[in-house]
């Protein structure tokens, strides 16, 4: 199996009316889906990805998409060459590492550095690792999955136990009994859970302003995000940003 080569990169923000049918490539296409949910069709097989998902499509695969008009897709998509089998695989992304280093590969596309290609190539290589280890992880319950995917698409807004519920079509406390024997959490817990796990990425690999991590992140205010952050990870996120400009020194 020859290595992995970077075609191109390139991030699709959210539209109702987006579609992309009779698509055949001569590379292998990652998708990573960040918020909202698209079909997916490949022969007689018809799919539902929703954020959280990761897909992978070999080259020659016959596939369309259509983003969900009522929830629009957002997602990143990594073309190259080598690397991986033949095969269609789809992944959830749980702990949000591959959402991240795509951000940095689009990233990447702005950056000017001598050794560009390189560093592209080797976020690209730690991608593929990272999905060829989900491969092996079970995939999350399907209550789990269709909550989490609404957790990443409306993570800046309120989010009510009841709507998670009427998410997973049950009983409300029927539901967090059943979502904490499935995931080790309440359904409230996840979602700070998420939400301090995708503040965090934001603190270490953006430039973003704490204020709007914060609403990005669904906190109500600046307090709030620092007291809740720093009382899952030890340090403030303002801490943080600064630790980790120091160790780029």
């Amino acid at each position: 199996m020859s290595s992995p080569k970077l075609r191109r990169v390139s991030a699709m923000p959210p539209n109702p009316h987006w579609r992309m049918t009779g698509q055949r490539h001569t590379h292998h296409e990652m998708i990573v889906v960040y918020r909202g949910s698209e079909t997916v069709t490949m022969g007689s097989t018809c799919i539902v990805a929703k954020a959280g998902d990761v897909l992978l499509y070999p080259r020659g695969l016959d596939h369309d998409e259509v983003s969900d008009p009522r929830n629009p897709v957002e997602t990143v998509c990594i073309a190259f060459t080598g690397g991986v089998s033949r095969d269609f695989s789809q992944v959830s992304d749980s702990g949000g590492r591959i959402r991240a280093l795509a951000r940095w590969l689009v990233d990447a596309n702005f950056l000017t550095y001598p050794d560009i290609h390189r560093l592209r190539s080797s976020y690209l290589n730690v991608i593929l690792e990272e999905f060829g280890r989900l491969k092996t992880v079970p995939r999350e319950n399907e209550i789990v999955r269709s909550v989490r995917a609404y957790i990443y698409s409306n993570m800046g807004r309120h989010i009510a136990v009841d709507a998670l519920a009427a998410e997973a079509n049950m009983n409300k406390f029927h539901f967090i009994r059943k979502y904490r024997s499935l995931s080790g959490r309440t359904p409230m817990d996840d979602v700070w859970a998420i939400r301090l796990a995708s503040a965090r990425s934001l603190v270490t690999d953006t430039s973003l302003a704490l204020r709007t991590i914060a609403g990005m992140s669904g906190f109500a205010n600046e307090y709030h995000f620092a007291r809740r952050f720093k009382a899952q990870f030890g340090v403030t996120p303002g801490s943080l940003r600064t630790r980790g400009r120091v160790a780029a020194y």
